[in-house]
């Protein structure tokens, strides 16, 4: 019965065991499974921001323009779809999100809107569909009624407008039809489309046509519904002007116009003079650009007096824009050509081939702030146009692509300029200017350069800041400057700057050359700046340190130099700092410590270095945690896909702070080289093999080692008791020389009894006697309480000192001892001062039993005391007697360390007695073997 229910035991347990195999066995497939195929993480990060009510989502899935688990109380979306799929708006995509106000959509692979797609939106305001591949309209797919005021359908491939599109749009005040390919039919009028926006003020027409046999049929009321609302318009490489002289004259709030023509346009409006001689009198903003000569034109269009005349006829114009284009009077301006614009705030004539420029030739222009004449040959011509002090409001002067240049021996002197018009802005970008200009004829006369804020000397041949007119001596002076740019010159080193500076520009210098102890310095000592580019100055290395007296900056830039690596002592030490650009250098590692202390930090570039391993606790510690990091940017690096970037790739997958990061691609190993990051699976056995590995071999290692200990166990026993020992003998040796008794005598001294026994019979039987060695004689020496505790010292620490200075102690034992508290105490701290120390002594405790004792008072802890040293000592006879004072002599005489002997004895006979079983045993085994297999044989 006990057999069979053995076996189905076994069955059971077998069972079990093979259960438990299978399932062990597909739980770890399922977990390979998952890991190798990327586990439930989505193959496309998402990549929608949320700044409080508003989206900005970037996709290039065509399925999914506009994400669905967005909160339903979003007001503003921004969608940017890169994609190369085709993808249409449909109404599925908004139908959710109903409170939207604003839409901003772009996407070159946006190919149609499908009908109703805004019609849920009734709160939508503003509406903005541009740079897509759109070529038609649906006749409805705005909500109605609607709120929408601002509508831009722009930058798109629009053939044509729908008439029913504007006649539900009340509150329409911008409308941009601007750089389709909408061509008018009609050679009417154009209120057909607009006659129900009663709202519109900014309407931009750029590059919308009529046909050629209308330009002839244009009626002076082609725009009369819009003639009294429109203030701005633009139509800009647009002919549906060309065909009337008083198209404009009718605009009763007309301001701005702009009637630019493009490079390409051939054809010139037909009585162009006559044009500008009927503009309306309410504008104040004139743009036309690109008015030139070109040999395929039918007729020139230049800037003659007519055009002037009409322009100057306007009394509240205060801008004129004519860049690019060709006045009448050939390459010089004189006096008479602005003269009578004195309501004039802003006039650009850049690029019109200008070779001179008379003396005072804006002399009639009294308000004129602004003044750009970029482009024009002006030479090293000394500048007198403003010595009339008449311009003492001009603020703004640009003289970019001018030729202005100065040689080695006279640097350009700007400081007439200044004197007469105290400027905040100027820029001399573009020329061939050697030496700083000037800005100051002397030290003393600095008191006109309080206003000057920006400077622009970009674009020239600067070798340095103290030449010429030494800017570092016009510093005092100089308190307002705040913006300086310096880029793409000959700059060695940049001594000598106005501490005042916030922005500064030094980009593509030559400040290689002594960067690293030079250019730190003189950067360090600007405490106000807050823009720092320092790109394209071929530096090698970087240290950081220079940063920590630059308390207010908050953007560096140090794009494409040669940085191989940062300086690991380094960090940046500004807390302000919000963007940091490192792009395009040579970094092959980027630690944690070097952006520790950046809290303020939005932006984080890395770009187009040689990092291969991202530092873990970069991405960590840093991009996770830090909710003010919006951009993290690494594309362009040899990015490694082994394990130890196992945390990379999750991380790309489900962040959008990487920008195009679906993008980035394996360059190690070999073999996943070029395939993309986000897609390539790991796999669970690539990535811990060497874990495995480890794990094997050491179940290995201990399997080899384990077998032979066990099979040895009993001999390692012996060897481990034998080195115990030794050390036990050594310390015991060690702890009888530094005794100072023999034996410490422990007895009742409230007793006379056990006082005089202990003090006269104990004292004599031990120390009066001699202990005859090989070569000596020894005495006993007892430390007995009443006899050499010192006087006045502290008896309970005085008896211990006494016990750890004696190799034995004696206790006499008798009534009155086991009665007595403090006895009883003295007992115990014996017990533990002899069984509790670091190496266990039982044989340094001798119990001497003086008198019957009464056996109910024999408890705890004497108990423990009554080992194999107890010696009565009850006997009145002297024979009896001298045999237990020579058994006490014997007793204290005898080292604590000799019973290792004992010890090693006694494990020796377990040792023998073991191994006497086991071949017992075998032989036992083999003789049941042969009384089993006889009967076989025969």
């Amino acid at each position: 019965m006990k057999e069979c229910h053995a076996h189905k035991t076994r069955v059971h347990l077998g069972q079990i065991m093979k259960l438990q195999v299978f399932l062990y066995i597909w739980i770890s497939f399922l977990t390979t499974y998952v890991i190798s195929n990327g586990g439930f993480c989505k193959s496309e990060p998402d990549l929608c921001l949320m700044c409080t009510i508003d989206a900005d989502c970037q996709t290039r899935d065509p399925r999914n323009l506009v994400p669905q688990n967005l909160p339903r109380s979003l007001l503003g979306i921004n969608i940017i779809y890169s994609g190369k799929k085709s993808a249409a708006l449909t109404p599925s995509l908004f139908h959710q999100y109903s409170n939207l106000t604003k839409i901003i959509i772009s996407g070159k692979a946006i190919t149609s809107i499908q009908e109703n797609t805004f019609v849920s939106l009734k709160y939508l305001e503003r509406l903005s569909i541009f740079k897509t591949a759109i070529k038609e309209l649906p006749q409805q797919f705005l909500p109605i009624p609607n709120r929408i005021v601002h509508l831009d359908l722009g930058n798109n491939f629009l053939k044509g407008i729908p008439l029913a599109l504007f006649q539900n749009l009340p509150e329409l005040t911008q409308l941009n039809l601007g750089f389709n390919h909408i061509v008018h039919n009609s050679c009417t009028t154009i209120g057909e489309e607009f006659a129900s926006l009663s709202k519109l003020t900014i309407l931009d027409l750029s590059n919308m046509t009529i046909p050629d046999e209308c330009k002839t049929e244009v009626p002076d009321e082609f725009f009369l519904p819009l003639q009294r609302t429109v203030i701005r318009l633009n139509l800009t490489i647009s002919n549906i002007y060309h065909g009337s002289q008083v198209i404009f004259a009718n605009f009763t709030k007309l301001e701005a116009l702009d009637i630019s023509i493009a490079s390409r346009f051939i054809i010139c409006p037909a009585n162009a003079e006559e044009l500008f001689l009927n503009l309306p009198q309410t504008l104040k903003q004139v743009v036309f650009r690109r008015w030139r000569t070109n040999h395929i034109m039918t007729k020139a269009c230049i800037v003659t007096n007519k055009t002037l005349k009409g322009l100057r006829a306007l009394p509240n114009l205060a801008m004129i824009d004519t860049t690019f284009s060709d006045f009448m009077f050939g390459d010089i301006l004189n006096k008479s050509v602005f003269a009578g614009f004195q309501n004039l705030t802003e006039l650009n004539i850049g690029y019109n081939r200008f070779a001179l420029i008379e003396d005072d030739a804006f002399h009639g222009c009294l308000n004129l702030t602004h003044l750009q004449i970029d482009g024009n040959s002006l030479g090293s011509r000394p500048f007198k146009l403003f010595q009339n002090r008449s311009q003492s409001n001009l603020s703004y002067l640009s003289m970019r692509e001018c030729y202005v240049y100065s040689d080695f021996s006279i640097s350009y002197n700007a400081a007439p300029l200044l004197k007469v018009s105290p400027l905040d802005w100027i820029d001399l970008r573009h020329n061939y200017i050697v030496k700083m200009p000037s800005f100051a004829d002397n030290e003393t006369d600095q008191h006109h350069l309080n206003s000057l804020v920006t400077i622009y000397l970009d674009f020239n041949q600067l070798s340095s800041i103290q030449s010429g007119g030494n800017l570092t001596a016009q510093c005092g002076s100089l308190t307002a400057l705040r913006n300086l740019t310096i880029s793409n010159n000959q700059l060695k080193n940049v001594q000598g700057l106005c501490p005042s500076i916030k922005h500064l520009n030094l980009a593509s210098n030559r400040l290689y050359w002594y960067w690293s102890f030079l250019n730190e310095a003189s950067i360090a000592r600007l405490h106000h700046l807050e823009i720092l580019d320092i790109s394209d100055n071929q530096i090698q290395t970087l240290s950081l340190n220079f940063t920590s007296k630059m308390t207010n900056l908050t953007n560096f830039r140090c794009i494409n130099n040669n940085i191989t690596f940062i300086d690991s002592a380094s960090y940046f030490h500004n807390r302000l700092i919000k963007v940091l650009d490192l792009s395009n250098n040579f970094i092959r590692n980027f630690g944690y410590n070097v952006v520790q202390n950046l809290s303020e930090l939005t932006t984080l570039k890395l770009d187009d270095n040689d990092i291969t391993s991202i530092d873990e606790d970069l991405v960590n510690k840093f991009v996770n945690k830090r909710k003010t990091l919006k951009t993290f940017g690494v594309i362009g690096n040899p990015l490694s896909c082994l394990c130890d970037q196992e945390f990379f790739q999750s991380f790309i997958t489900h962040t959008n702070k990487v920008p195009f990061g679906s993008r980035l691609k394996c360059h190690e190993p070999a073999s996943l080289r070029g395939q993309k990051i986000y897609e390539y699976k790991l796999r669970i056995f690539e990535c811990h093999i060497k874990e495995i590995f480890i794990i094997v071999a050491s179940l290995l290692s201990g399997v080899v080692i384990a077998v032979p200990l066990y099979k040895y166990r009993w001999y390692i026993l012996h060897v481990r008791v034998v080195f115990k020992a030794i050390i036990r003998h050594l310390s015991d040796v060690q702890f009888e020389q530094t005794c100072l008794y023999d034996a410490y005598v422990m007895y009742d001294s409230s007793s006379e009894e056990d006082q005089l026994w202990a003090t006269k019979n104990l004292r004599l039987a031990i120390e009066d006697f001699t202990i005859s060695g090989n070569s000596s004689t020894t005495a006993l020496k007892l430390y007995i309480p009443d006899r050499d505790t010192l006087p006045g010292s502290i008896v309970y620490t005085e008896m211990i000192r006494a016990m750890e200075k004696s190799r034995k102690i004696i206790i006499v034992l008798s009534n009155s001892f086991l009665r007595r508290p403090h006895c009883k105490g003295q007992a115990d701290l014996a017990g533990r001062e002899s069984f509790g120390r670091k190496y266990y002594k039982p044989h340094r405790i001798m119990v001497v039993v003086r008198e019957r004792l009464n056996e109910e008072a024999i408890r705890a802890p004497f108990t423990s005391l009554f080992t194999e040293n107890v010696v009565d000592a009850q006997s009145s006879d002297e024979r009896r007697m001298n045999r237990v004072w020579q058994r006490i002599r014997k007793f204290i005489s005898q080292p604590t360390y000799e019973y290792i002997r004992e010890e090693r004895t006694s494990l020796e006979e377990n040792i023998t007695n073991h191994s006497s079983e086991h071949n017992e045993r075998t032989d036992n085994d083999t003789s049941n073997h042969q009384t089993e297999t006889e009967p076989l044989a025969a």
